[in-house]
This record gives C-alpha cells, sequence and structure tokens, in this order.
C-alpha cells in the first residue's frame, strides 16, 4: 500500500481549467427571467489529454491514481489499468497516462512515497505537445464539479 503524499496535486492540460468554467458559465445565463444561454460560439476543453514524466527508480515503487474521466497507464512499456495500486520497476521509466473525459475537463492526481502529480509533468492534447500541466490550488478536491456563484439581476434600481 502506498504512503499519502501531501504534494499530490490534481493536475491538466493548461487553460482548460479556465475554459470548461467559461463554458459552463457562458450556459447557464439568465435573463428578464428565462434561461438565456450564449448566443455565440463556446469553446470546451479537450476531452483527451495524455500526462507523463520520467522517473529513476532505485526501488520499485507502488502509487495510486484517481482520475477525472477514464483512462490507462503505460508502464515499462505495458498498458495497465486504473483501479487499483500500480507498481513501477527499478530503472529509468518514462510513466504516462490517457485520460478521456467526454462531459468534462480530463484531470489526473497519482499519490506515491515518490510518485505524485505535481508542476513537473507534461500535458499533451496531441496536437501541442509543449504544454504543461497545471496543478490545482486544493490538492486533496477534484477540479470539478466547482460551485458557480450566480447572481440575478431582474432589474434596474
Amino acid at each position: 500500500m502506498t504512503r499519502r503524499n501531501a504534494r499530490a496535486k490534481w493536475i491538466w492540460l493548461a487553460g482548460d481549467f479556465e475554459i470548461r468554467h467559461a463554458l459552463l458559465q457562458n450556459l447557464q445565463r439568465e435573463e428578464r427571467g428565462f434561461d438565456w444561454p450564449a448566443y455565440w460560439h463556446v469553446e470546451d476543453c479537450c476531452k483527451s489529454v495524455v500526462f507523463t514524466r520520467r522517473y529513476y527508480f532505485s526501488e520499485p515503487q507502488t502509487f495510486t491514481v484517481q482520475v477525472e474521466g477514464s483512462g490507462y497507464a503505460l508502464i515499462d512499456g505495458q498498458k495497465q489499468p486504473l483501479n487499483g495500486p500500480l507498481t513501477c520497476p527499478v530503472g529509468e521509466q518514462t510513466l504516462t497516462f490517457y485520460v478521456a473525459n467526454a462531459s468534462g475537463l480530463p484531470a489526473l492526481r497519482v499519490e506515491g512515497e515518490q510518485v505524485f502529480s505535481d508542476e513537473s509533468w507534461f500535458a499533451s492534447d496531441y496536437i501541442d505537445t509543449a504544454r504543461w500541466a497545471v496543478m490545482r490550488s486544493i490538492p486533496r478536491r477534484r477540479p470539478l464539479p466547482m460551485p458557480l456563484t450566480l447572481s440575478v439581476n431582474h432589474g434596474c434600481r
């Protein structure tokens, strides 16, 4: 079993958190007493993201993974399901996680003694491979759903 690591953070593709929240806000507008969703083009976050980081291990490492969406890990050239603890062998390893989420923000949280998700990971939308992953400021909380605070003004003062 892995030891909990307070440094582990939720990560996602840079910019996608803001894009997803803009979509939610623009589709929850209300005006004149009824729903008034955006009547302009609205972007959404990437739906399939790959997260990667290189490590060197002097002993095998076991860690757990949480995702927003579904996916799998690629460890030592082998595909692994994300439904239990994962183990990396000794030596240089590239950890790769493929995460997809059709209804929200694809996000990843990896937690182990030496293996943990933070700002040092790379994330890619398969188009731009040089984008950095971004971490959540509250490490244990899932990135979505975040409560949106909306105020309703039905008239002028």
